[in-house]
C-alpha cells in the first residue's frame, strides 16, 4: 500500500489553486524587481546625476540577458525534474537537479570571469 507524500499535492490539487500557489509569488517578485529598478534610478538620478542614469542605461541590457539565462536554466531544469517525477523516476530527477545546479554554478563562474576581464581591461566598478 502506498503512503501519501507531501509532494503528491501537485497531482491532486485543482489547477486554479496550484496557479495561485505558484504564480502569485512569481508575479510579486517581478513587481518587486520592477519597483527596485524604478527606485534605484530615482535615487541615483538625484544623488549622483545624469552619469549614473547613463551607467544604468548601459548595464540594464546586460542584466536582462543574465536574468534570461538564469531563468532559462532554472525553468528548463525544473521542467525536466517535474517530468521525471511524474514518470516516477526519482533517481533521474535527482541527476537532472544536479545538472541544473551545476549549470547555474558554471554560469556564475562565467560571469565572474567576465567581470574580472572587464576590470583588468580598464572598466570601472
Amino acid at each position: 500500500m502506498e503512503t501519501s507524500h507531501a509532494s503528491d499535492f501537485m497531482g491532486t490539487e485543482p489547477v486554479h489553486r496550484l496557479l495561485r500557489r505558484f504564480a502569485l509569488p512569481a508575479m510579486v517578485s517581478c513587481l518587486v524587481n520592477c519597483l527596485y529598478n524604478i527606485v534605484d534610478r530615482l535615487y541615483l538620478g538625484h544623488a549622483v546625476g545624469p552619469d549614473a542614469i547613463a551607467g544604468l542605461a548601459l548595464t540594464m541590457p546586460y542584466m536582462i540577458v543574465l536574468t534570461a539565462f538564469g531563468m532559462m536554466i532554472g525553468q528548463g531544469s525544473g521542467a525536466m525534474v517535474s517530468l521525471m517525477l511524474g514518470e516516477k523516476r526519482q533517481e533521474g530527477s535527482r541527476g537532472e537537479e544536479a545538472n541544473g545546479s551545476e549549470d547555474s554554478a558554471r554560469a556564475g563562474r562565467g560571469r565572474a570571469v567576465g567581470n574580472l576581464v572587464s576590470t583588468l581591461r580598464g572598466a570601472d566598478g
